[in-house]
């Protein structure tokens, strides 16, 4: 029986093949296809003001798009993208004042930090420390598109 993605991609975090895992809690990202994911959604204006929006609290996508003052057809747009690609998560729900359920959304990670150095790029991702109620995932853009589940045991 093979192994699901993300249980394997946690193994190759463990083992320091994709990520390096640091004492203080840092993450540093060696896996090409997460750094070039990171690149694109902070080198967008906008996905990184979505992605800074909600690095404080959970919002939902109205008040992210309001926050980060972005139009609603692009924003919610990038929005689902930075949603389907595991940088934005789920976590908890505000009822409307018309009794619809909306969900909130944060960043998987609380700080980034991207260093340029001789040998090329250095990525490292400090994660979220609050519970989630949904799974962190990352999906990086690879020929599989495959998920990885990060919360997953091993």
């Amino acid at each position: 029986m093979q192994e699901r993605p993300e249980k394997q991609f946690l193994k190759d975090i463990i083992t320091g093949q994709i990520a390096k895992i640091q004492n203080s809690g840092w993450i540093t990202i060696q896996e090409p296809s997460f750094v070039k994911l990171i690149f694109e959604s902070f080198g967008d204006e906008d996905k990184k003001n979505i992605l800074n929006t909600v690095l404080d609290e959970p919002r939902i996508i109205s008040e992210i798009l309001e926050t980060a003052k972005i139009p609603q057809t692009s924003g919610y747009r990038k929005v689902n993208s930075l949603i389907d690609t595991g940088m934005l998560i789920a976590q908890g729900h505000v009822i409307t004042f018309d009794g619809k359920k909306v969900t909130k959304y944060r960043s998987i990670f609380e700080n980034i930090e991207i260093n340029i150095e001789k040998n090329g790029v250095i990525v490292k991702i400090m994660p979220t420390k609050e519970p989630l109620e949904n799974k962190p995932t990352i999906k990086a853009r690879q020929s599989k598109r495959e998920r990885y589940d990060l919360s997953d045991p091993l």
